[in-house]
């Protein structure tokens, strides 16, 4: 008689551990979150990385750019080139 085995994927417990790992405690993802809504916009920054990305010359920022930051100006850029 054989034996049937469940089918263990390591590689997926692997997976949901290092995610925890890297998105932190849910404690953590909420004070980043109202750290986030809670710090006052830059536009004199927002402006610099729009006027960056319009300059043909530039081929990279002068200072690194916050990611949320890059995703509002490319989402403000994309609703605008969509109103043309």
């Amino acid at each position: 008689m054989a034996m049937q085995h469940d089918f263990l994927n390591k590689g997926y417990y692997v997976w949901e551990a290092v995610r925890r790992e890297w998105r932190g405690s849910p404690e953590q993802r909420t004070a980043a979150k109202v750290k986030y809504n809670n710090r006052m916009r830059d536009d004199d920054g927002m402006e610099r990385v729009r006027n960056e990305m319009e300059d043909s010359d530039c081929d990279s920022f002068a200072e690194p750019v916050p990611l949320p930051e890059l995703l509002e100006v490319l989402d403000d850029r994309w609703q605008n080139e969509t109103m043309l």
